[in-house]
């Protein structure tokens, strides 16, 4: 199912019907999105809310205790593609593994993203350490659990 939303466009659901695109079907692909994202079907609805927004949704993907392999998952993706996902589904503002930037570029990024007044989703792969007040696990200088 290839199906184009055409974010920060109006009459997102008359363009998806001209497309052949059934409500179904477009809940069916929200599914598919959410458990790509590793939030669960669901989150459909959360999903088919934020395709249907004026803009692309801001996403903040995480990386705390983890070996990539979720993010290797997101990357083989199939249905919908991975350049399907982020180019017209999402704005994927922050991921570690992915993004060009690196060190204080890639800091700046992050920033600007969980600043905007628009807001985020923040997606977490790996475990968040806890104990010893979160000292077990840092990045950039910071815990992973701040």
């Amino acid at each position: 199912m290839r199906i184009a939303v055409g974010l920060g466009k109006e009459n997102v659901e008359a363009r998806l019907e001209r497309q052949g695109v059934s409500r179904r079907d477009f809940l069916k692909f929200c599914s598919m999105v959410a458990v790509t994202m590793g939030m669960g079907t669901g989150f459909a609805e959360q999903v088919a809310r934020a395709l249907t927004m004026p803009r692309r949704p801001s996403v903040v993907y995480l990386h705390n205790a983890e070996c990539t392999g979720c993010s290797e998952a997101l990357l083989r993706t199939g249905q919908p593609f991975i350049d399907e996902l982020i180019l017209d589904t999402i704005s994927l503002d922050y991921h570690e593994t992915i993004m060009a930037a690196a060190g204080e570029a890639a800091e700046a990024a992050l920033e600007q993203a969980i600043s905007a007044p628009e807001g985020f989703i923040c997606v977490v792969e790996g475990a968040i350490p806890t104990g010893n007040e979160g000292k077990y696990g840092y990045i950039a200088g910071h815990t992973m659990l701040d």
